[in-house]
């Protein structure tokens, strides 16, 4: 056992040694040249498709957003939202108009009068409701508008 262990550790420690010499001179011959600028030939992106579809994304108007129906709704009536507020890109398109919030005089959340599933609003009490109302358009470009509707059993 011990002739194995001397026969093993003769050839071990030759290997380590080695490893290491090798190591340091790779790293010697890597350091030199850190901090050096790579030199590479330029290139010029600007005449690319992917540019010009990023400069155009860049540049494009986002949405409208805009009160089409009336500002002023009876209590009890139902309003159809999608009826009431447009939203269009910059091609003109008609985009979705989401309502994130519809808030009371105080500025309390009035989204229980507004079902999501048919997109409409009714309102069981008189007074100054606002409408919070986000359209995204294909570019991810975003607008948001405030409406305020008044809301009176006259």
């Amino acid at each position: 056992m011990k002739k194995i262990f001397d026969m093993v550790s003769d050839m071990v420690v030759p290997g380590i040694i080695f490893a290491a010499l090798v190591a340091s001179i790779t790293a010697g011959a890597l350091l030199t040249k850190a901090g050096q600028r790579m030199q590479a030939p330029k290139q010029s992106f600007s005449g690319s498709a992917d540019t010009a579809a990023t400069e155009a994304a860049f540049v494009r108007e986002g949405p409208t957003i805009s009160c089409a129906g009336k500002r002023n709704w009876k209590t009890g009536e139902t309003i159809s939202v999608g009826n009431s507020f447009l939203a269009t890109d910059a091609d003109g398109n008609t985009l979705a108009a989401k309502v994130c919030d519809i808030t009371d005089a105080e500025g309390n959340s009035a989204m229980d009068c507004y079902q999501k599933e048919g997109n409409t609003a009714r309102f069981s009490r008189s007074g100054i409701y606002t409408f919070h109302i986000k359209a995204i358009d294909s570019e991810r470009k975003t607008a948001e508008a405030a409406f305020p509707i008044a809301v009176d059993s006259r």
